[in-house]
């Protein structure tokens, strides 16, 4: 600001909200600077702004900029269709993450248009205070206004995601792993980059060789779940999961300078045609801020939301063009009961961000109303009518409140007597462009109608594309899969096709359409928002082909089955793969390459004892080598020893209920049994043996066979 600037003080106490005998005193008393002006009413003294206190300039400072901000802020950009529709088209190719500078910097040049210098600082300056998430700084937005100057809008667009698809793999080792994964029977990722590893890894650095999962992650990124499911299984299974199929129909071979918007809940009960249950629906609508013509009306049963508001307006543009200034409502009140008897409304909270940069894009200019200031829209006029004029005479009618209510209602709805929401917008839409847009008013329109008004002036349509208004289309889908046969819309039971699609087979995305003209939709990435393509409705081809008509249809439909065909076939073809002899090298090579082998030692060798079976089979089976040794006596010593180790466990045996005592006390007689039965054998065997050395027998006694009693032979 200049030295000479100076201020009265009643001007001074109006910006900073101070008595003005108190400023007057203040500045008297610091010895400010000051001039003395002849005007109309005598003399008075001004202060020089730059003897003011720092805080008092500060304030005045931006009480100034932010005059020159709104005054900014309200001029229309001029309008130049070449450069809106490059820029359009430019910023709905790119995903979120690259918009979001072309959001932030599209508002901020057009809220500081025409300021510089000292001006332009202090702006950004309260321009960061009030967007900390928006913030620039004067070196930066000096920059940026130099290059759309010299480049136009498109450089306001984000360069991010330069580096999407730059991998660590290379080329050889990358088509040598997609060689032994992309085959039919191929084993697992793993197992191929062990083989892949073997042959292009170096021994001792095999940690800078990329993993399995960078070898996977550039194939994922290179070609689709539907290539890679083709080449590791074949054409049959992808051909009944991801092919595209012919489908027939079996039916057919027997028998619309600112514009204004608001919503407004419709005090008519209808029927929800997806629930079946009565239900109040909404309307969103746009409204020439002049002539109060009524340009598009959205009847929809969902509650209103930032999407409504957009379809609303494409609607709009298409027929009207486009505005320069476009008015929407951000309070918190969305009807003022004041104004209509209404009750509060659903408020819908709009991200003024994407509105702004929306808007940006076409040359509009939003203004987003202040909290509470309802009655400043002519609007809730127009609200106010379909109540009185439309609503009142339908049956369903509820009132605006409860004190309005009629006691009819209840009786109507268990009569089942409520419009289908169909009729109920049809012919809610009739009364508005029939009826309302034609209706003279007495007010300010001298006896015109909205739609004469609108006429008489005959406003130059700004039309642009539909391609170029996409965006503000509804969205009318969650996240679906793109599927062999295109895009399934379970809404309108069709589905949406395009060639593009063929290799995008597993994508998920998402659609916007004309809610007026389904034929046609646009697609956008599900997890970008990218904008990707548009596809038609497919037709159906008659299952008999009765006429040249049909054959053609049946005919296009197999060349779209066979160029889908073609399509997977060639794209991401891997080179040949290697034969077994080689793969089986590479797999030792790997070996060889990540692991270090233990040297083998020599080991030390046990017998382990011989249970009870092994001593029997070894008493019976096996003699001495002169034939002559007695197993008979061996065998019973092992019984022996077998019952006296049953024994010990029996007495041993833990009682843990008194009925297993008695149980416990069985088993140790049992076995005391068998002890003493066993060492009786032992001692007749004995016995018979000193009995035979003391007559001089050289007889022997072989081992009992199993079952049988021992034989003497001679």
């Amino acid at each position: 600001m200049s030295k000479k600037l100076a201020y009265k003080a009643s001007t001074i106490a109006d910006i900073i909200g101070v008595n003005v005998k108190n400023v007057r005193a203040k500045l008297n008393k610091l010895k400010c600077s000051s001039i003395t002006e002849t005007g109309v009413g005598g003399t008075y003294k001004k202060f020089i702004f730059s003897s003011l206190p720092a805080d008092m300039q500060e304030q005045i400072s931006s009480h100034e900029t932010l005059k020159k901000i709104k005054a900014a802020s309200t001029t229309p950009a001029p309008f130049d269709s070449t450069d809106i529709e490059i820029y359009a088209s430019k910023y709905q190719e790119n995903p979120d993450y690259n918009r979001r500078k072309a959001d932030k910097y599209m508002q901020l040049l057009h809220v500081m248009d025409g300021l510089a210098g000292r001006e332009l600082e202090n702006a950004i300056e309260i321009w960061n205070q009030e967007h900390p998430a928006m913030r620039s700084s004067y070196k930066a937005f000096m920059a940026i206004r130099k290059k759309v100057e010299l480049q136009g809008k498109t450089v306001l667009i984000g360069k991010y995601g330069n580096r999407l698809g730059v991998t660590t793999v290379a080329d050889a080792p990358y088509e040598y792993f997609k060689s032994l994964y992309m085959r039919e029977g191929a084993g697992g990722a793993d197992g191929c980059w062990r083989i892949t590893a073997g042959e292009f890894g170096e021994k001792g650095n095999m940690s800078a060789f990329p993993s399995a999962d960078s070898f996977m992650k550039r194939l994922r990124n290179e070609l689709s779940p539907s290539i890679i499911y083709y080449y590791r299984h074949g054409f049959k299974k992808w051909n009944r999961k991801f092919g595209y199929y012919v489908k027939r129909d079996y039916a057919e071979t027997m028998a619309g300078e600112c514009w204004v918007s608001d919503h407004a809940q419709i005090d008519v009960g209808v029927i929800d045609p997806k629930t079946g249950k009565p239900t109040f629906a909404w309307l969103t609508s746009w409204q020439d801020f002049k002539t109060g013509r009524v340009l598009a009306g959205f009847y929809h049963v969902e509650s209103p939301n930032q999407e409504h508001v957009l379809q609303s307006f494409y609607m709009a543009a298409t027929v009207h063009g486009l505005p320069e200034y476009i008015y929407c409502d951000n309070g918190k009140d969305f009807r003022a009961k004041s104004v209509t008897g209404g009750r509060n409304q659903h408020r819908p909270k709009l991200d003024e961000n994407e509105i702004h940069s929306l808007c940006g894009a076409l040359n509009i200019i939003p203004i987003f109303a202040e909290n509470y200031n309802a009655q400043a829209k002519i609007i809730e006029r127009f609200h106010l009518c379909i109540k009185t004029d439309f609503s009142k005479h339908c049956v369903g009618y509820r009132g605006g409140n409860v004190v309005e209510r009629p006691e009819k209602l209840a009786k109507e709805i268990k009569a089942g007597e409520l419009m289908p929401f169909k009729h109920a917008d049809e012919a809610l839409t009739d009364w508005i462009f029939n009826v309302f847009n034609k209706m003279p008013s007495n007010g300010r329109l001298a006896g015109k109608s909205p739609e004469d008004a609108w006429n008489l002036e005959n406003p130059v349509k700004r039309a642009v594309t539909k391609d170029a208004l996409k965006l503000f289309c509804m969205r009318s889908s969650n996240d679906i899969t793109i599927t062999r046969n295109g895009v399934h819309d379970k809404e309108l039971g069709v589905i949406y096709f395009a060639e593009w699609m063929v290799p995008l087979v597993g994508q998920k995305v998402y659609n916007k359409r004309d809610v007026t003209d389904y034929n046609e939709a646009w697609f956008f990435d599900a997890k970008t928002k990218e904008y990707l393509n548009t596809a038609r409705i497919a037709g159906l081809p008659p299952a008999i082909a009765k006429d040249t008509i049909a054959r053609e249809q049946v005919k296009e439909a197999v060349q779209i089955k066979k160029r889908a065909e073609k399509a997977i076939k060639t794209l991401g073809k891997p080179m040949a793969a290697p034969d077994t002899a080689k793969i089986l090298t590479n797999q030792k090579a790997f070996i060889d390459k990540t692991h270090t082998p233990v040297e083998a030692q020599e080991q030390k060798q046990t017998r382990m004892r011989s249970n009870y079976a092994e001593k029997v089979t070894h008493a019976r089976n096996n003699k001495a080598a002169d034939g002559k040794s007695d197993n008979t006596l061996y065998s019973l010593q092992c019984e022996l020893s077998n019952a006296e180790s049953e024994l010990a466990k029996a007495e041993k045996r833990i009682i843990s209920w008194p009925s297993e005592a008695a149980a416990k006390e069985k088993d140790v007689a049992h076995w005391k049994a068998m002890v003493a039965e066993q060492k009786k054998k032992i001692a007749a065997v004995k016995a018979r043996k000193v009995t035979k050395l003391r007559g001089g027998s050289h007889e022997e006694i072989e081992p009992a066979p199993e079952g049988g009693n021992s034989a003497v032979s001679r």
